[in-house]
């Protein structure tokens, strides 16, 4: 009774579960931690069967009102990897789980290029003849080839390297499905997350936007300041023209003002993941033995390791951390990049502590909302940020990021008045 009760307690702070539906992708970004994990299970698919098992186990260990509410995600890999499988799994969802408040489905969307508007409909439409929501998040990258180079699967299942992205957004326009863009901002091309953005933001498309949090050098950090404020400065500046609504600012969490409650700057601590084999891990990045909870296959719960990666973690009590100056407005770190480059998930990547401390430091100076929520900071906080960011980036190079700043905006909203005139 006293380990369920603690299982209640972690599972009320889950607002959605992770399927992990299969480990392999049609791509091979770079950047993608997925890579490394794809060779995890001897499955290249989960059985729409187990799936049945899983979620039957599930309200079994978690009661009959778990799914109520709760939003269901489709990872991968890339979910949408076979069409037949998808349809199944849908099916499989929306017969078993009635009430829970939608599917969300990341994806490069490679699958829906081959498809006809007819049968995208079908996919979306036909298998969920319930009232849930279905939305697809883009995870592609349509500015930048590199990020959608093949993978030996893409390769075997013959498709082009060309993404065909007007043909998609219409066919899901015509099919009624949702859909949302999730960029990644990746370290190694800086040089294009402007134009990333603007491409899906000039479309009326808000994208979430986050970087990919790897290890960076200092020219990076410098340039991908350079890049957030930049596009910070073109959001406000549409919406001083009335071009987009004023709420746009707070969904693009990684240039908003905003601080993260809950622990970890992620979802690890408000999502339950459960993989193709049935298991529980801490995270969909996080899969390893030593960082498994559970599984719902054998109904089996460690309860200490369960309680711990739902509740107990804080990045804000790491040492590093202790002693930082943004450490009330920093969301922390990717706890699986971490582990992938120290071995240990909860130490901080130092040169993304550097980078966060600067982006704090120079989003201060440029936006009210920014300079607001740190007031609380004492007169020492600041003066330890200023001294932190002037050691590790020098006074030079910060004069020289608000000069390309000064520039690039100039050069920006004069190309917006040339397309207006």
């Amino acid at each position: 009774m006293y380990s369920d009760t603690i299982i209640q307690k972690c599972l009320n702070r889950c607002t959605s579960v992770e399927f992990i539906i299969t480990e392999k992708c049609q791509n091979a970004c770079k950047y993608c931690y997925r890579v490394k994990k794809h060779q995890l299970s001897n499955k290249t698919l989960l059985d729409p069967k187990d799936l049945e098992i899983y979620i039957s186990n599930m309200f079994d260990m978690f009661g009959s009102r778990f799914f109520d509410n709760i939003e269901i995600e489709l990872f991968g890999g890339d979910p949408l990897l076979d069409y037949h499988h998808f349809y199944e799994v849908l099916q499989v969802l929306c017969s078993k789980i009635d009430k829970c408040r939608r599917i969300l489905i990341p994806s490069n969307t490679r699958l829906l290029q081959d498809l006809t508007c007819q049968d995208i409909k079908e996919l979306f439409l036909s298998a969920t003849n319930k009232d849930i929501e279905v939305c697809i998040s883009f995870s592609v990258d349509i500015i930048d080839d590199k990020q959608r180079k093949l993978s030996k699967i893409g390769q075997m299942l013959d498709y082009d390297v060309d993404y065909n992205f007007d043909k998609v957004l219409r066919c899901l326009s015509e099919a009624g499905v949702v859909y949302g863009f999730h960029p990644m901002l990746d370290f190694d091309n800086i040089d294009k997350w402007f134009h990333q953005f603007k491409f899906y933001f000039d479309r009326k498309m808000y994208p979430y936007l986050l970087e990919v949090r790897h290890p960076l050098t200092l020219e990076q950090a410098l340039r991908a300041t350079e890049e957030l404020v930049v596009i910070r400065k073109y959001v406000e500046h549409k919406i001083s023209n009335k071009e987009v609504p004023e709420y746009v600012t707070r969904i693009l969490n990684t240039i908003s003002a905003s601080r993260v409650p809950r622990g970890l700057g992620c979802s690890a601590h408000t999502s339950l993941c459960v993989n193709i084999e049935g298991n529980i891990p801490f995270c969909h990045r996080l899969m390893d033995p030593p960082w498994i909870c559970g599984s719902v296959l054998s109904k089996r719960i460690n309860i200490s390791k369960f309680a711990h990666f739902k509740m107990v973690y804080d990045h804000r009590n790491h040492i590093n951390c202790a002693v930082c100056p943004v450490r009330m407005f920093c969301s922390g770190q990717c706890v699986g990049a971490s582990y992938e480059y120290w071995g240990d998930p909860w130490s901080p990547i130092d040169s993304i502590c550097d980078y966060t401390r600067l982006k704090i430091y120079t989003f201060i100076n440029y936006f009210a909302d920014w300079s607001d929520m740190t007031k609380c900071m004492s007169n020492q906080q600041r003066q330890q940020l200023h001294q932190q960011v002037m050691s590790t980036f020098g006074e030079n190079n910060l004069k020289i990021l608000h000069q390309n700043i000064d520039v690039r905006l100039s050069k920006i909203l004069q190309g917006e008045k040339s397309n207006n005139v």
